[in-house]
């Protein structure tokens, strides 16, 4: 116990060597995954009260859209595992990460010019569909790190991220 530094839990919270280390996978699919998550999960929370309180909307119309995007999610799971079969996985990862991007910005854009309720609605849940879609081939690739040293950090890191 001697040997080992104070600091040693710092790589159980961010494991430096694991991501820095080869080509680069681990690394990117962490930031893909945080990336994903973080807009998310930053965007969700104001959008509902933008649209009741900036924009009237009934909150049964806002809680649909929050469903209807769960919805949309869970089809991406499904199509996501079956589209990485058959396409791979970094055209499926890239394909979400982009689609997902220009979601983002057509959200940007239908806040800023007042569009209908209904278009946000869409840009939500297709914003659900792309960031589920990341999970299937992100998770897999993951989970399948080569090296045995760092597949439990692998393990980690996407279980943490998806959180």
């Amino acid at each position: 116990m001697a040997d080992r530094p104070a600091t040693h839990w710092i790589e159980a919270v961010f494991p430096r060597r694991a991501l820095f280390q080869g080509d680069g996978t681990l690394l990117h699919l962490t930031i893909g995954r945080l990336l994903g998550s973080m807009s998310f999960a930053i965007t969700l929370p104001f959008l509902g009260l933008y649209l009741y309180t900036e924009r009237g909307i009934p909150m049964t119309f806002v809680g649909s859209i929050f469903f209807f995007s769960a919805l949309f999610g869970a089809l991406a799971q499904l199509l996501g595992g079956a589209w990485t079969d058959r396409y791979g996985r970094k055209i499926i990862l890239v394909a979400a990460q982009l689609g997902r991007g220009v979601v983002f910005l057509g959200l940007a854009l239908a806040v800023q010019i007042h569009a209908s309720p209904y278009a946000i609605a869409a840009l939500v849940c297709g914003s659900a569909f792309f960031g589920r879609l990341f999970d299937p081939p992100s998770s897999a690739m993951m989970r399948s790190y080569p090296s045995s040293k760092t597949s439990g950090v692998s393990a980690r890191i996407s279980t943490l991220a998806s959180a």
